[in-house]
């Protein structure tokens, strides 16, 4: 979890790059104990602080300054000290993260196998993909199998590309609406924006995705059907 400057569940995968970073920080050698020149290694207040605790102490705090100049080591400072040393690998993006980028941007997944019908609503048009025997049909046509399996795919992780972290006042207008797998994924397009709010159904909080990232879920029914030949 993220506790500050607000809360929220973190990306799992950024945890585990930032500890696993941490804990095997292999160091060649110390390049230099002149404090004059942190800034120039970027080990001082431009640096990215770093602090490791376990169980509410503070074990370990670091600085993590800029890459060598043959990309294959970074520069790091213990807090306190003065001497700036040459650690192995470029893992400073491991920490250097905007807020936005530490925190989970999956809203909703479930097992790919376990989806046998997704409906989609697209103001008053509905239709529905549905999973017969070993064909994927939508109404009497059968779905194209490779659109089909890349959106399954999709809708088996959805993931967002921003957060809204204030409400929003009017409540946007739902466009599109997915159900599937008992939930539902509602899509309201911004023009303030250009981009969607999404929610789901298990929550009132929306988040924000990019126009491209929703159009690959929001398949309209000639986009799924399969092409005569």
């Amino acid at each position: 979890f993220i506790d500050r400057p607000l809360s929220d569940k973190a990306d799992p995968a950024a945890v585990a790059n930032a500890i696993h970073e941490a804990r095997t920080l292999d160091v060649n050698g110390i390049i230099s104990s002149n404090p004059e020149k942190h800034p120039v290694f970027q080990v001082d207040s431009s640096g990215t602080v770093v602090t490791v605790y376990e169980k509410g102490s503070a074990k370990a705090s670091f600085v993590v300054g800029k890459v060598s100049p043959g990309f294959a080591d970074t520069y790091v400072r213990q807090a306190g000290s003065n001497d700036v040393s040459s650690v192995t690998g470029t893992f400073g993006y491991v920490f250097n993260r905007a807020l936005r980028e530490w925190r989970n941007k999956t809203i909703f997944t479930v097992p790919q196998e376990s989806i046998k019908e997704v409906k989609f609503q697209f103001g008053d048009t509905t239709f529905t993909l549905v999973h017969k025997d070993t064909l994927w049909m939508v109404g009497k046509d059968a779905a194209d199998m490779s659109i089909t399996q890349s959106l399954l795919g999709s809708l088996s992780t959805i993931t967002v590309d921003d957060f809204v972290d204030s409400a929003l006042s009017p409540l946007p207008k739902i466009a599109a609406q997915i159900s599937y797998a008992g939930q539902q994924i509602r899509f309201a397009f911004s023009k303030t924006f250009s981009k969607y709010h999404v929610q789901t159904s298990a929550s009132t909080r929306w988040y924000v995705m990019e126009p491209w990232h929703a159009n690959s879920l929001l398949k309209r029914k000639n986009e799924l059907i399969k092409s005569a030949k």
